[in-house]
């Protein structure tokens, strides 16, 4: 059943037409008029040739793509060839078929059937191939092989056949070919753990061996350089990694479509583990988990004048001191995530009070008024807030 895109487009097509051929009647009745007349019709008539020509264009794409987003709808596991032109298989005459795969298939009816199949091409999530239990060419929907046996290797596959096909027969066969666009960006290959938002513009910055799939490319096995690692906006994948290939080709990957890496079990188990060891990691575990005491030392070292090396080192030492992993790069990198005002300050103060231990709060007090500059040396904001903590910190 056509959608309303489809009547929507055609209707346009056929008011373009009418205009167009009213333009027409126009120009040819006035072709004895001035000059300048006879420039504007045309032009009219033009722009609407123009515009016509670009909707039938669409309308053509439309049902184009409509056809094949609903092909396991349209398209039954007994379609006919007979308007097809006879083509070459992909792998030897189509009058001299071999058995590739023995396969158990569930039609749109829900029956079952195991058969023999030599394959001939594939289009969109199916299989053209010829059928040797009903001894011609048939289509079989890639989901509805419920099971399937390669008899070149008398395996069963328990892959993806979509993958599998693409590992069988590339470098000859393309993503375009076993999947339809929306399916493939829905297509989780490998799975990926949660990962967090700030992953976002992290450099892995090394040569690895790795197999991924490009929608374009298929399977490439080569040495990439991995560089920055972007939010996707786009599809189901929540990362992608710039990619560099030997041959200088550049990829953007969806880590679930990367399907191994030399010496990684998991891709994206790796990413998480290098970026927890990096300073940028560090810096978001230390906001992550001591972003309340560090707002009040930051607080602290902006109240007078900047952060300057000496009140950084004061910082990192105190925090070091209660367990946080802190060195002046990653302070450098935790400050700029946080911007507090007095307000937020002192909330930090009350809320820190409350769950530091007794034993510490005189550490804690001693490290704040170092970072002002001691309470003789404290200009007026800095010997303010100290103030404040001393109140709640008796």
């Amino acid at each position: 059943m056509k959608s309303i895109g489809y009547y929507v487009t055609l209707l346009l097509l056929v008011v373009l037409g009418i205009i167009d051929l009213i333009f027409a009647i126009l120009f040819v009745g006035i072709l004895d008029k001035g000059a300048g007349v006879i420039f504007v019709v045309g032009l009219f008539l033009a722009l609407f040739i123009y515009l016509t020509v670009k909707c039938k264009k669409y309308h053509n794409e439309y049902c184009a793509e409509s056809s094949s987003k609903n092909a396991a709808e349209e398209i039954p596991e007994k379609e006919s060839f007979e308007n097809e032109v006879d083509e070459e298989s992909f792998y030897g005459n189509e009058n001299k078929f071999v058995p590739d795969f023995e396969i158990k298939y569930q039609d749109a009816e829900g029956e079952f059937t195991t058969r023999k199949i030599s394959v001939i091409s594939f289009k969109d999530g199916m299989v053209r191939a010829y059928c040797f239990l009903r001894k011609e060419k048939r289509t079989f929907y890639i989901p509805r092989i419920i099971e399937c046996i390669d008899l070149s290797t008398g395996e069963l596959v328990i892959d993806d056949l979509r993958i599998y096909f693409l590992s069988k027969y590339s470098p000859r066969l393309k993503p375009p070919s076993v999947f339809n666009y929306d399916d493939w960006n829905a297509f989780n290959i490998s799975n990926v753990p949660e990962l967090p938002d700030s992953l976002n513009e992290f450099e892995l910055g090394e040569k690895i061996k790795m197999e991924i799939i490009s929608y374009n490319d298929g399977i490439i096995k080569d040495d990439f350089q991995c560089g920055k690692i972007y939010r996707s906006s786009f599809g189901d994948d929540k990362f992608y990694i710039q990619l560099l290939a030997s041959n200088g080709k550049s990829f953007n990957t969806g880590f679930s479509k990367i399907l191994k890496a030399d010496g990684i079990e998991n891709f994206g188990s790796y990413v998480l583990e290098k970026f927890c060891k990096s300073d940028k990691g560090k810096a978001f575990n230390l906001v992550e988990n001591y972003g309340g005491v560090l707002s009040i030392f930051i607080y602290l070292g902006r109240a007078d004048s900047s952060l300057t090396a000496s009140k950084r080192k004061i910082i990192c030492d105190y925090m070091n001191l209660i367990g946080a992993d802190c060195s002046d790069e990653v302070l450098a990198i935790a400050s700029r995530k946080i911007k507090v005002d007095l307000p937020e300050f002192k909330k930090a103060v009350n809320d820190y009070s409350k769950y530091i231990e007794d034993g510490k709060k005189k550490d804690f007090v001693l490290a704040a008024a170092s970072v002002v500059g001691g309470r003789e040396k404290a200009k007026s904001f800095g010997l303010a807030g100290l103030q404040y903590i001393d109140s709640k910190f008796k």
